[in-house]
């Protein structure tokens, strides 16, 4: 599947609509030239015609028409890449990059779609928030990957995990689908046996009771779909407390 491109910050489209291409800049500060520049370009190679153009210009192309000048090529490029200056001078330029970056609220935006249209992005950052909410809680130390504290071996074994689960909202008869998951409205993962239930996460970290609870609190044999009306009635409750108040 081609890549597509992230969205625009609502910064970046306002430099590309009252600064577009050949456009007097002088007013704009060098930050912004340098973001408006980025974005001019990425538009240009997005453009069908254009990408037809750069692959055709483009010598590496032509270098893996040649086996031996190729391998020559990446063997050059490797050696330039492992000089001690060269790492150090890529270090402060990801950095400043990465800065700028944020700065302009890339990040944000990149996360907001992410968050938006993979599944399996937004399963292991809120995954990974359950993790980090625990230890803020307890004052734990983490000790292994998010993955194993959830007892999956793939992000793919929990989306299955939630999938078999979804059910039709109590009110509207609105299916559960990864398109209505979060915000306001839309379903949110629910911990079976509440986080507050959990009377290890109360004892010292190097008690059996507390690693035992670490172990289950967000396994994903505790974690099931609900619609918001049914998370806010359920509470801290247990199932069979629940039942007895619906």
């Amino acid at each position: 599947m081609p890549r597509t491109r992230r969205p625009f910050t609502e910064q970046e489209q306002r430099l590309i609509d009252e600064f577009p291409k050949g456009s007097n800049i002088d007013s704009l500060t060098t930050e912004e030239k340098k973001i408006r520049q980025n974005v001019l370009s990425k538009v240009w190679k997005h453009k069908p015609e254009n990408k037809q153009k750069e692959y055709g210009n483009n010598r590496y192309a032509k270098l893996k028409t040649d086996p031996v000048k190729y391998q020559k090529h990446l063997e050059e490029r490797k050696e330039y890449r492992d000089k001690p200056d060269v790492k150090t001078r890529k270090k402060v330029t990801d950095k400043r990059n990465k800065d700028a970056w944020r700065a302009s609220g890339g990040e944000a935006a990149y996360h907001k779609h992410k968050m938006e249209t993979d599944p399996l992005y937004a399963i292991k950052k809120t995954i990974r928030n359950m993790n980090r909410r625990i230890f803020d809680l307890t004052g734990a130390k983490k000790d292994k990957s998010s993955k194993e504290y959830t007892g999956v071996e793939d992000w793919l074994e929990l989306k299955e995990h939630y999938e078999k689960q979804f059910r039709h909202h109590p009110e509207t008869g609105e299916m559960m689908s990864w398109e209505n998951r979060g915000g306001k409205d839309g379903w949110q993962v629910d911990h079976i046996k509440p986080i507050s239930r959990f009377e290890g996460l109360k004892l010292p970290e190097h008690t059996v009771e507390f690693k035992k609870a670490m172990e289950e609190v967000n396994h994903y044999k505790n974690l099931r779909p609900l619609w918001p009306c049914e998370n806010y009635s359920k509470g801290n409750k247990l199932d069979e407390e629940w039942k007895k108040v619906k």
